[in-house]
């Protein structure tokens, strides 16, 4: 007997906790065969079908993939908001979110309303649910969401998705798609390599595997043993690939120049490039893309590529330069100004992104400022991470779970984010976390305060009253980084209504 689901918001998340979590997820994939991850990533395409759209519906969708280790969000955000400023109906699939899973699939640049996520979530999952071939058929939780993205932006007719992978590339359920002229390839490092693998030409080589036949493939600079990777792939896969040029060397049209010192997010600064390739080689290959100008501007080719010698640089317009300018991806070098202190929000988790975090940190010093690390990891060895933040000089390091409230206080939460659940586990590690510190900070002769917190909302509200406890206390800056569920927690926190101003600088 067919089953019919009408869910709304709450029921759907609800269904939606209740699949094979992302974790769960890796930890099978990290025992699986290639043989199993392929099997597993072209399973999207059957629950696809079940949907109502095959294969050849879903080339119908013109997509821009982009995969990486470092910016590949802030990357795919500033490359919609330049497709989306010069006319064009776009889709946007990211991951994760950090409060409501609505983040995740955006329409025009705007995340879908939550009726409207129920609406699909109930159609893909009664028909799903109709055609399992066994008990428990049902795609995970990423691949859930895979699948409704790709849903939606087929229903919707937009005229290009902009697609960011989950984890690697190769067997990432998203690499299903194959009408794709456009890839991307962000910065290159160490991450998930349980999964990817030690070496860094083994993750390039996974990033690599969403190179198509035919496409252009830019990427940036990058290790050279990575880069050879990359052009190992692009031959194998019969694709251009190119590296991008410094912002700096953009002819900026009727607008002022976009450079280090006018772009001060580093997130953007260091993407933005890749991103104005990205757009603008869709657009020229959209047969209705009405500029005439040579947009590449490129300075690394492939054996396979015909050389040409008449590549100019960029002319960038107006629009391009707003759209790079507007663009927001919170969570990612965000400035929160609020009554008892200012806090800087970065969901940094590799050895790259905090790098630059730090950096970044420090160049918001303010002289005898008091400064406050907010920090959680878990998963993966804090001590590369802490050493990078040991620079900063904090006063007082506070460690807290990625949880933002001791109850379900925010309603349907898909990460958990605000649900207080393993408490003691969470606990454990933020003390493990808290002793390393300790032991870090002092063998570099640093006095800092340390504590432990069950959630953020503790630990926030013990900042807006340290300067009770403190006299010497004014205004502290407050950094939170280690993890973007750890900033997610945060932004529950800190309601917009007590934000006194918000940077995306």
């Amino acid at each position: 007997m067919k089953m019919s689901f009408n869910f709304d918001y709450g029921e759907s998340i609800d269904k939606l906790n209740k699949l094979p979590s992302n974790t769960d997820t890796i930890k099978q994939s990290i025992i699986s065969s290639l043989k199993q991850k392929q099997i597993k990533r072209d399973s999207i395409l059957r629950y696809l079908s079940y949907t109502g759209y095959n294969a050849s519906r879903l080339n119908e969708l013109s997509v821009i993939h982009i995969a990486g280790t470092k910016g590949k969000g802030s990357t795919s955000a500033m490359c919609e908001s330049i497709l989306r400023s010069n006319g064009y109906k776009t889709g946007f699939f990211s991951s994760p979110h950090l409060l409501s899973v609505t983040e995740r699939i955006k329409l025009d640049g705007v995340s879908i309303q939550e009726e409207y996520f129920a609406k699909i979530f109930s159609e893909i999952y009664e028909q799903l649910n109709e055609n399992q071939k066994y008990n428990g058929d049902m795609p995970a939780y990423f691949g859930f969401l895979t699948v409704m993205a790709f849903n939606i932006f087929i229903r919707e007719k937009v005229d290009v998705a902009i697609i960011e992978v989950g984890i690697g590339g190769e067997y990432d359920q998203t690499n299903i798609v194959s009408n794709v002229p456009t890839v991307g390839i962000t910065l290159l490092g160490y991450d998930h390599t349980n999964l990817l693998g030690n070496r860094i030409e083994d993750i390039a080589r996974q990033k690599a595997g969403i190179m198509k036949p035919g496409c252009k493939a830019f990427t940036v600079k990058q290790l050279p043993p990575a880069m050879e990777v990359l052009k190992e792939m692009a031959n194998i896969r019969q694709c251009s690939l190119a590296v991008v040029q410094n912002l700096e060397d953009y002819k900026w049209i009727g607008t002022t120049k976009i450079n280090s010192s006018s772009l001060t997010n580093p997130a953007k600064y260091l993407n933005a490039s890749l991103a104005i390739q990205l757009a603008h080689n869709w657009m020229a290959d959209n047969k209705n893309f009405p500029c005439k100008q040579n947009i590449y501007g490129l300075i690394e080719n492939c054996d396979n590529i015909n050389q040409n010698n008449d590549l100019t640089i960029n002319d960038i317009s107006i629009e391009t330069f707003n759209a790079i300018q507007s663009s927001v991806w919170p969570g990612r070098c965000q400035v929160l100004e609020c009554e008892f202190g200012d806090y800087y929000i970065d969901g940094a988790h590799t050895e790259e992104s905090m790098q630059v975090c730090a950096e970044w940190f420090k160049s918001h010093y303010r002289y005898s400022s008091y400064r406050i690390l907010i920090f959680h990891v878990r998963d993966r060895n804090p001590e590369p991470l802490m050493r990078l933040l040991l620079d900063c000089n904090f006063d007082m390091a506070l460690f807290v779970p990625n949880v933002a409230f001791d109850e379900k206080i925010i309603k349907n939460s898909s990460d958990q984010i605000c649900i207080n659940t393993n408490m003691s586990q969470h606990l454990v590690v933020c003390n493990e976390n808290a002793d390393l510190w300790k032991k870090l900070s002092l063998s570099e002769g640093q006095q800092c305060s340390i504590k432990v917190f069950s959630n953020m909302l503790s630990a926030i509200s013990f900042i807006s009253k340290i300067h009770l406890i403190n006299d010497d206390v004014k205004r502290p800056q407050i950094l939170i980084t280690g993890s973007l569920h750890l900033v997610g927690a945060a932004l529950a926190v800190l309601d917009p209504l007590l934000v006194k101003s918000q940077k995306n600088l």
